[in-house]
């Protein structure tokens, strides 16, 4: 919605982004300055992407 502080990341029961924007879908090749995937997060992407 747009409106949350805090989004939870899937390989991590504790850590997320703190940021206040809406959910959104992240490419497999992030092409953004200093965006990347966790190696943990990209195997679990790349795993439900191909489903």
């Amino acid at each position: 919605m747009g409106d949350c502080d805090f989004h939870a990341i899937v390989c991590s029961d504790l850590d997320g982004i703190a940021l206040p924007s809406p959910q959104r879908d992240v490419p497999l090749e992030m092409d953004k300055p200093r965006e990347r995937w966790c190696d943990a997060c990209r195997a679990i992407a790349a795993t439900t992407a191909s489903s």
